[in-house]
């Protein structure tokens, strides 16, 4: 079953806090060590997602793909920390840009 990451609001990098970003994030795998794994790392987990979030610029998240290209980020970095590099799949079931 995935593992779900509350929601998330940041303010995209150089938005001087004119807009924001709300995102909930699902990781989903087989392996029941990883999610005992993920949830154990549960805090690393979402500063981990919360410093990709703030790094984005209002110019990355207006690009096509923007919402793709996270994923797969998150998904890369996630895979790396956890040494398990295609066991996770991580969605983004609520991607707002204000």
């Amino acid at each position: 079953p995935p593992g779900r990451a509350g929601h998330p609001c940041r303010t995209p990098a150089g938005a001087q806090g004119a807009r924001f970003l709300m995102v909930s994030l699902a990781v989903e795998t087989a392996d029941a060590k990883l999610e005992t794994a993920l949830r154990a790392r549960e805090p690393q987990v979402r500063d981990l997602v919360i410093g990709l979030l703030e790094r984005q610029s209002m110019d990355d998240l207006g690009r096509a793909g923007a919402r793709d290209s996270i994923r797969r980020q998150l998904t890369d970095t996630l895979g790396a920390i956890l040494a398990s590099p295609g066991k996770l799949r991580v969605w983004l079931p609520q991607f707002v840009v204000q």
